[in-house]
């Protein structure tokens, strides 16, 4: 990583999960470090610790780690229709080659600190994690995400495969996302890839049935038209057209009215 500009690369670490990501599914903190469009990212162990550490040392059941296979293999098929080139590398060394690189970290003062009760431990499991690296490699092999396997007794050997390995595989990539804008484009509808083609001014009117309301062509009326049909419309007749208006003395000869309630009490009076 010398070479790489440091701000479109990072490094995740992974290690035993906390109690946060046990509280979820196994592949949530990955999902969590998956890079953005353009970005880069190494994974110093990866999801493949379900099939390889966690089955060896008995951390989960046969149950968990026969089902991580499918699981992984749907997880990097969703990162590699997302456009993300998935990129898996095993360094193979023989047990001798190991134990020569073991003794020489011992010997050295300033990469010591790498060894550990657990190399030792590991190493007496090697048998077992054998076969797990055979059964992880036949079952999560795919087409989209292969697994290049790398003789990595000699270290020059292994950096120039690995390097060939991830040019290839920029320039597949490239390929398939070209493929796969080429394929957005055909799968438009013909009636919108001919407008894109030839331009929205060749597009066809829409006929007069598809107007809008408002699109419609209203013709102009002659001046005066809807102030003459108003003037000669019948009148509106309404249910007291002919009732002819009352008098003053008519109202005032109505039953209730004000005049006849005065007479009424003055002719009670006088009865009295």
């Amino acid at each position: 990583t010398a070479a790489l500009d440091a701000r479109w690369y990072r490094t995740v670490a992974v290690s035993a999960p906390s109690e946060e990501e046990r509280a979820y599914p196994y592949l949530w903190r990955f999902w969590r470090n998956v890079p953005r469009h353009g970005r880069v990212i190494i994974m110093d162990r990866s999801w493949y610790g379900r099939v390889l550490v966690e089955r060896v040392e008995g951390y989960c059941g046969e149950a968990d780690w026969m089902r991580a296979y499918g699981e992984i293999n749907d997880f990097e098929n969703q990162l590699v229709a997302n456009g993300t080139i998935v990129v898996k590398f095993w360094l193979a060394v023989s047990k001798q080659e190991q134990l020569k690189r073991v003794r020489a970290r011992a010997e050295t003062r300033f990469k010591r600190f790498k060894i550990t009760d657990e190399d030792g431990r590991n190493r007496r499991k090697w048998g077992a994690y054998e076969g797990a690296v055979c059964d992880m490699v036949d079952r999560t092999s795919t087409a989209v995400a292969p697994w290049t396997l790398v003789e990595a007794n000699n270290k020059y050997h292994a950096r120039i495969k690995g390097l060939r390995t991830l040019c290839h595989a920029r320039e597949r990539g490239r390929e398939r996302s070209k493929a796969a804008r080429a394929e957005r484009a055909s799968a438009l509808p013909s009636r919108c890839s001919r407008y894109v083609a030839s331009g929205p001014s060749s597009a066809p009117a829409p006929s007069a049935d598809q107007a809008t309301p408002q699109a419609k062509h209203v013709p102009n009326r002659p001046a005066g038209t809807r102030r003459a049909s108003r003037k000669n419309s019948a009148p509106i007749k309404t249910r007291r057209t002919n009732v002819p208006p009352r008098s003053a003395a008519s109202i005032k000869d109505t039953p209730g009215s004000p005049e006849n309630r005065a007479r009424d009490l003055a002719n009670l009076a006088r009865a009295g």
